[in-house]
């Protein structure tokens, strides 16, 4: 499966739209380290949460470097 990353900034407020549009991500609110999102998107497309990926596993990967 070929992968592609992407980092960008948002604030609180504003939205990133996937897939053209197909889901839109936006943050609800910020309080220390988390942040609240709320997604919009067809009741087709699944949406999980997903567990930490720790540094040990990351090298057992072979993925560099943190992901955001």
């Amino acid at each position: 499966m070929k992968t592609r990353s992407l980092v960008m900034d948002v604030r609180v407020g504003e939205s990133v739209s996937l897939d053209g549009g197909r889901v839109l991500v936006k943050v609800g609110e910020k309080s220390g380290q988390r942040v609240k999102l709320h997604f919009t998107a067809d009741s087709a497309v699944a949406i999980d949460k997903v567990a930490p990926v720790k540094g040990a596993d990351l090298a057992k990967s072979g993925i560099r470097g943190a992901l955001a």
